[in-house]
Parts: structure tokens; C-alpha cells; sequence
């Protein structure tokens, strides 16, 4: 889904985290300036991919800095 996304010029990448004793994956498409910016481009690929479940999060700043020197 990753490749899917960039291919269409998203900002798309994955974060990992253990819950309950299962571990799970989230697909991230970010950054934006704005909550409003975000929920637009959500409600976008909501409707154009088919999707549910999407919301905005603000991501914490490891994220933000692990994301982007990943993409060096």
C-alpha cells in the first residue's frame, strides 16, 4: 500500500507498535500544515481508494524526525 500511495504522490510510510500483546502496523500518509488540510486529503483518499477508518493524528516528533531521515 505504501508504493501505492507514493506512486500517487502521497507522503505514505508505516509505523509499528505492540498493543495488548499483538503487534500491529499503521500506513501514515503526512505531513500537513493544518488538522483541516489533513482531514481534506483523508476524506480524499476515503472516497478515492475506497477506504475506511482514516483520521487525523498529530504524530509526535520521533515519528516526524525517524520518517524523514528514513527518506535519506
Amino acid at each position: 500500500m505504501v508504493k501505492r500511495f507514493k506512486q500517487n504522490n502521497y507522503n505514505a510510510y508505516v509505523t509499528e507498535f505492540d498493543f495488548k500483546g499483538k503487534h500491529w502496523y499503521r500506513l501514515r500518509i503526512g505531513f500537513y500544515a493544518s488538522a483541516r488540510e489533513a482531514r481534506a486529503v483523508g476524506q480524499k483518499i476515503a472516497s478515492g481508494y475506497n477506504i475506511n477508518g482514516i483520521w487525523p493524528v498529530r504524530p509526535v516528533k520521533k515519528e516526524i524526525t525517524s520518517h524523514m531521515n528514513s527518506e535519506n
